[in-house]
């Protein structure tokens, strides 16, 4: 009976040491990763944890696509400016459109002239050289003013009388200057015989651009 019980301490002894050993090894094991079921992963430090980022192919089509958009909504875009540009072009500026040569006269602020002084007044071209000198001052049937001149020849041999419009000449102090009428449109001008024209009476006074160089 002796031995008998003291078999049934030493297995109460040796069941207690076992759950104080049980006990003591939980929190180690926990540590080590192992957790009751249903329990949830502690969170690192340093607030909500991260999402996954997109892969590198994702991204490679994401940016494709949005350079795609880009394009997309520039090209109407780009299309639009550059018909503009082209219409622009096709127009012509207001300063650049054909003026007529009373609205260049208008310009050049015309002044009251008598006609004997313009009589005898030497008409310069572009380049300030002497075209002839002015001969009589007629008026057209529609009221136009014109200046004859005598130009070409020498020493009066072989000259010929040209009739200038006096929308293209301005005053130049005692000289007249032919602005909008270069030499070269001199040679080709008909040879005026005063038919159809009237003279203009010296006392009279007409209107003539002035200038200055």
């Amino acid at each position: 009976m002796a031995d008998l019980q003291g078999r049934s301490d030493t297995s109460t002894w040796l069941s207690r040491k076992h759950l104080l050993i049980g006990f003591a090894a939980g929190p180690w094991v926990l540590a080590a990763g192992s957790r009751p079921a249903g329990a949830q992963a502690p969170r690192p430090s340093g607030g909500e944890p991260k999402e996954k980022g997109p892969q590198a192919s994702d991204t490679g089509h994401g940016l494709e696509a949005k350079a795609e958009m880009e394009a997309e909504a520039v090209g109407p875009a780009k299309q639009g400016d550059e018909q503009k540009a082209g219409g622009d072009e096709r127009k012509p500026a207001p300063n650049q459109e054909k003026s007529s040569p009373e609205e260049k006269m208008a310009r050049r602020f015309p002044q009251p002239v008598r006609v004997s002084y313009l009589v005898g007044l030497p008409m310069l071209d572009e380049n300030s050289s002497t075209l002839g000198h002015v001969r009589h001052v007629v008026r057209k049937g529609a009221g136009k003013i014109r200046l004859v001149i005598n130009y070409g020849g020498l020493f009066g041999i072989g000259e010929r009388l040209i009739a200038v419009p006096v929308e293209v000449c301005a005053m130049l102090g005692r000289q007249l200057a032919a602005l909008d009428m270069p030499r070269a449109e001199f040679e080709p001008a008909p040879t005026w015989y005063g038919s159809g024209d009237e003279a203009v009476g010296f006392d009279e006074t007409i209107r003539v651009a002035i200038m200055r160089r």
